[in-house]
């Protein structure tokens, strides 16, 4: 017997032993899938993550140079508005320009310059006092001078012609005080290495990251190694790849580069064709999340060894209980509980005896349970019959009222009824006046008809007045410019006469002059012939005819100056009068004008009160149309309810019938609750006998 027990205590040890084992092994293998696929599910998410972050990297990059260029937009436009700008290009003094360009200079660290370029393609003023480079070869010249454009900036990147890197320009055009004229260009010079250097790599994020901008070219805009800028890159898969997308404005994805696994995050600009760009390396951008994929592995390792000795313990000290579960299971069996169970775990002897134990358990519990069914569904039936008997009572009752309720509606429908008869008969009059109605108003509509048509008839002869009439102040317009035109040939015949009657003045005061210094040689003849005795005697005579053909045309020329003077006065006054009747002629032409527009608005109108004239005939042509139905329909509704009198008076007959019907039903319902009441008894009875065998089964636990 000794030995016996030993084999068995042996027997229980190494079961246990296994039961370890398999769960520790079991444990370690699904602790180890779990932990790896929690680290993969977490670098994956980190990864994410982190792809995620660096788009927004560069989505705020690409909103700090949008940003730029709207604040260079706003602040270049508001410059130019600046009247002195244009009051220092027509006077050609630049200070108050200069000191302006530098103010303007200060609002941004990233402007490369700003200076004023005059009409001529020549530098001005200069905020760095180092502008000197021809402007005219330049876009922002030619499109603010030429192509009088009002705002314009550079969409590609150009060199800088103050240190020859990426830039782009912006410029307005300054227009003089008639705003036609463009006197000059305001011009900024944004430079993009320096909002490279000041911006973009201060918010650099990674050591190896590599922020750069390439417009739709391929052509390198920004990028840290100022050797590489305007290199096309366009030929790289990375880059092609941003150059091909087609709807696409954003986005991240990876590329390999000389065997290294880089990340790349792309954002492309609105204002301007390029791409703001970022790549860092794949190992720099993810060691966070690699490094907390392997804590993770490493940690569920260590979980799984601890929890695996856990359970390994507990399972041991649960089989050494088992016998103490078994023994527990029969005494509350004995008290009447048939759901005691003993716990099985294994498959050894003392399992078969418990899985007897249990089958014997089960058995009972079933033969208890079916038996407890039954009485159930026979106590919920008694229960239902003993309600549905109930509620038939109820309804039995509610039935008899409904019976006295319904006849005493069918005496208040037969009253309906005859009230009925009586408004049929009314309506039937009123239809008869409603067709009267409707011919009186059908003999209106076509009186109506009558009248607008020959209102339309009056619109189109006076349409035809204004035509006419049109015409002829075309025709007074045309011999008014042509009056007009000869007015201002003879304006110009009168000037180019009043610069001939200046001319002759002024060869008339020539003739005056000449006149008066051979007056004065006569009379210096005269005295050296006196002079000269006898000898100059003949000489003397010469001298005073001379003399006095002198002081003749002195006085003639006199009287030709008046003469010119009186044409004078005659042509100003010519001139004066041609002025006055030029406005005349325009006052005229103003008035014809007026007079053309009154009539086409005139026309115009004509032609609407037309076509609403027509509108009106075609909707009374539609309301005489409606009429005519309308006096058709009252006549149906007029033999209709003549039908319905009809049926009232029979419905009337078939109450009474309906009456009678209802005084038997409720003669049957008196009988039919005498019978329910007697059913309701029985129930009872049938109740009581079922909870008396209900309370002998519940006896057992189950």
């Amino acid at each position: 017997m000794e030995e016996l027990n030993m084999r068995k205590v042996g027997k229980r040890g190494a079961l246990s032993l296994i039961i370890g084992l398999a769960i520790i092994i079991g444990a370690m293998l699904i602790f180890a899938v779990f932990t790896l696929v929690i680290s993969n599910i977490v670098r994956s998410t980190l990864q994410r993550q982190v792809e995620f972050a660096l788009l927004n990297h560069t989505k705020s990059l690409v909103d700090g140079l949008e940003a730029e260029i709207r604040f260079i937009k706003s602040q270049i436009l508001a410059y130019s508005y600046n009247p002195i700008l244009v009051e220092d290009l027509e006077n050609r003094s630049f200070s108050r320009t200069t000191d302006l360009v530098a103010k303007l200079f200060s609002n941004s660290s990233y402007f490369d310059n700003v200076f004023v370029v005059d009409a001529s393609g020549q530098i001005v003023a200069d905020s760095r006092n180092s502008a000197h480079f021809d402007a005219t070869q330049y876009d922002f010249y030619q499109e603010a001078v030429l192509g009088h454009t009002l705002l314009h900036y550079d969409k590609f990147p150009i060199i800088s012609p103050f240190d020859g890197l990426p830039a782009v320009s912006f410029s307005v055009p300054l227009h003089g005080s008639d705003y036609v004229s463009v006197r000059g260009v305001l011009v900024v010079v944004f430079s993009l290495k320096r909002f490279s250097d000041r911006y973009i790599m201060a918010r650099n994020t990674s050591e190896q990251g590599m922020p750069m901008a390439v417009d739709s070219r391929g052509n390198l805009a920004i990028h840290p190694d100022t050797e590489n800028l305007f290199d096309n890159v366009s030929d790289q898969p990375q880059i092609n790849t941003i150059l091909t997308a087609e709807g696409l404005t954003e986005g991240t994805f990876e590329y390999q580069t000389a065997g290294i696994r880089h990340v790349l995050a792309w954002q492309a600009l609105t204002s301007v064709p390029w791409f703001m760009i970022y790549s860092v390396p794949a190992s720099d951008l993810f060691a966070l999340a690699d490094s907390v994929a392997k804590s993770i592995a490493i940690l569920g390792l260590v979980a799984t060894l601890v929890l695996a000795l856990m359970m390994s313990f507990i399972v041991r000290r649960l089989v050494l209980r088992r016998l103490a579960a078994f023994q527990k299971a029969m005494r509350v069996s004995a008290t009447g509980d048939l759901s005691a169970q003993a716990p099985l775990m294994g498959n050894d002897e003392l399992t078969a005896m418990m899985e007897g134990f249990n089958g014997l358990m089960n058995s009972l519990r079933e033969s208890v349970l079916v038996i407890r069914t039954k009485m159930a569904n026979l106590h919920r039936g008694s229960a239902l019959l003993a309600s549905t008997m109930e509620d038939k009572a109820a309804a039995m009752t509610r039935m008899d009222d409904n019976i006295e309720g319904t006849k005493r509606r069918m005496e208040e429908q037969g009253d309906k009824i005859g009230e009925t008869t009586q408004i049929v008969g009314q309506m039937i009059a009123n239809i008869g006046k409603l067709n009267d109605a409707v011919e009186h108003q059908s003999a209106t509509i076509t009186e109506s008809s009558a009248a607008i048509e020959e209102m339309v008839s009056n619109i189109g002869s006076i349409a035809t007045v204004v035509e006419r009439t049109n015409h002829e102040v075309q025709e007074l317009k045309s011999a008014s410019d042509t009056g007009r035109r000869k007015l201002q040939d003879v304006a110009e015949m009168v000037n180019a006469i009043a610069r001939g009657s200046d001319e002759l003045m002024e060869a008339n005061t020539l003739i005056a002059s000449i006149a008066t210094q051979t007056n004065l040689l006569a009379m210096n003849a005269a005295i050296e012939a006196a002079h000269a005795g006898d000898a100059g005697r003949g000489f003397a005579v010469v001298a005073d005819e001379i003399r006095k053909l002198a002081e003749l045309s002195a006085t003639q020329s006199k009287e030709i100056a008046d003469s010119i003077s009186r044409i004078g006065g005659n042509i100003d006054v010519a001139v004066n009068n041609t002025g006055d009747t030029q406005a005349a002629f325009e006052i005229i032409v103003q008035r014809v004008d007026k007079v053309e527009n009154m009539l086409g608005e005139i026309s115009h109108s004509m032609t609407e009160q037309s076509a609403g004239s027509r509108q009106v005939l075609v909707a009374l042509k539609e309301m005489r149309e409606i009429t005519v139905s309308v006096q058709a329909d009252s006549k149906d509704m007029e033999h209709e309810s003549s039908r319905i009198l009809a049926v009232l008076e029979a419905l009337n007959g078939l109450s009474g019938t309906v009456l009678s019907a209802i005084v038997g039903i409720a003669e049957g319902a008196a009988d039919f609750s005498v019978a329910i009441n007697q059913i309701t008894a029985m129930t009872e009875q049938n109740n009581r006998e079922i909870t008396e065998v209900d309370e002998r089964v519940g006896q057992f636990t189950v």
